[in-house]
């Protein structure tokens, strides 16, 4: 099964849904956008005045995409995802 982690919000998140969503490959989302988030970093300080969509476009590439224990991927990567099923 592929496993997208990201969030809702994300354009490319979005993206690789309507991917896996064409093809009919079955997938699970995660929103995990807490859990992926460092908020121990320097940057996240920089940037603690932006609100929480701008935060998470500046400290994540996303979606991460999981095919099993197979393969993953971090952020667009549709040429990997075709020989995904």
């Amino acid at each position: 099964m592929i496993w997208i982690f990201g969030t809702n919000k994300n354009f490319d998140v979005k993206t690789a849904q309507r991917f896996f969503k064409e093809r009919r490959i079955q997938f699970q989302f995660v929103d995990a956008i807490e859990a992926m988030t460092d908020t121990k970093l320097k940057d996240y300080a920089s940037i603690a005045y932006l609100d929480d969509s701008e935060k998470e476009g500046k400290l994540l590439r996303q979606p991460v995409c999981r095919n099993g224990k197979v393969s993953a991927t971090v952020g667009l990567a549709t040429k990997t995802w075709e020989g995904w099923r």
